[in-house]
């Protein structure tokens, strides 16, 4: 095993008063909208990687004991054994303005369009899948939100 990871998902109103105890333990700590396997909305994540499992379950479970201690109920938790985690390092082109992906076109749209199609602003997901190399890709000029 290459390490493990740990997270730990809370209600995102707790998000202020669980941050400061996760980061006494060396958590990292996120928003994330549209988990699928917790209801597919917003969450509040408390993140920490280590390569010796023991020590990280038992962070977990101390941190996970002083947040119920502070009146903070925890959602999910959970360790993950991560094989491999590797970063590109080419840079992403598909959110540059005017840039072509292969076989397809790419349109920015300014603030008025991108309104007219979503109605307001837009709520971000995580991951933007489905692109089609054959669709048209629409950009939005002000988020970088793919449509």
């Amino acid at each position: 095993m290459n390490y493990y990871e740990c997270h730990i998902t809370l209600e995102p109103f707790y998000a202020e008063a669980a941050a400061p105890i996760a980061k006494l333990y060396g958590f990292k700590t996120s928003k994330i909208d549209g988990d699928e396997h917790l209801e597919n909305r917003l969450w509040f994540y408390c993140t920490r990687s280590m390569k010796n499992f023991d020590d990280l379950s038992e962070l977990m479970h101390v941190l996970c004991a002083d947040l119920e201690a502070s009146g903070i109920t925890w959602k999910r938790r959970k360790i993950e054994g991560i094989i491999i985690d590797e970063m590109n390092p080419k840079p992403s082109n598909l959110f540059v303005e005017g840039v072509k992906i292969p076989g397809s076109s790419v349109q920015s749209l300014s603030t008025e369009q991108h309104e007219k199609v979503h109605g307001s602003l837009c709520a971000h997901s995580r991951y933007h899948s489905g692109l089609s190399h054959n669709d048209p890709v629409f950009v939005c000029d002000d988020c970088g939100h793919v449509l």
